[in-house]
């Protein structure tokens, strides 16, 4: 089983655009998954799927205040050959609300589908689990 919670900054700019530069908020996406199926295939492949509820929030302060909710279902590929690290692909689908609509060029309305994927790395500092040990 898989807890945690990540949370970040953003601040808005117009590196690729210049639509909505000054946005800044707050986010906290915390996570829950289970593992779903025993380790499968051998050598760098060796791994297992992870099944993840991922909630979001999000506080916009700047250029006035606004909130974004909602959450992603994620299935996450995880790398078992690697001892105490740990790499693995995710891919997640997702709804998202959001009061910025219709106060940003952007964002025509208030709800969003949301797709996201991509690489990561796990480090585990230990080798037992604070919750379940082996």
């Amino acid at each position: 089983m898989e807890i945690g919670v990540m949370a970040g900054y953003l601040q808005g700019n117009d590196t690729l655009t210049s639509v909505s530069s000054n946005r800044s908020a707050v986010y906290a996406l915390p996570r829950v998954g289970v593992v779903v199926t025993p380790e499968v295939g051998s050598g760098f492949y060796a791994g297992n799927l992870e099944l993840l509820l991922e909630p979001l929030y999000a506080h916009y302060f700047e250029p006035f205040t606004a909130t974004a909710a909602g959450g992603s279902v994620l299935f996450k590929y995880n790398f078992l050959g690697f001892g105490r690290w740990m790499p693995f692909w995710d891919l997640g689908l997702g709804m998202l609300w959001t009061n910025l609509a219709p106060r940003i060029p952007e964002q025509s309305t208030p709800f969003n589908f949301v797709l996201e994927s991509g690489p990561g790395v796990q480090y585990f500092a230990t080798e037992v689990s604070l919750f379940f040990p082996r």
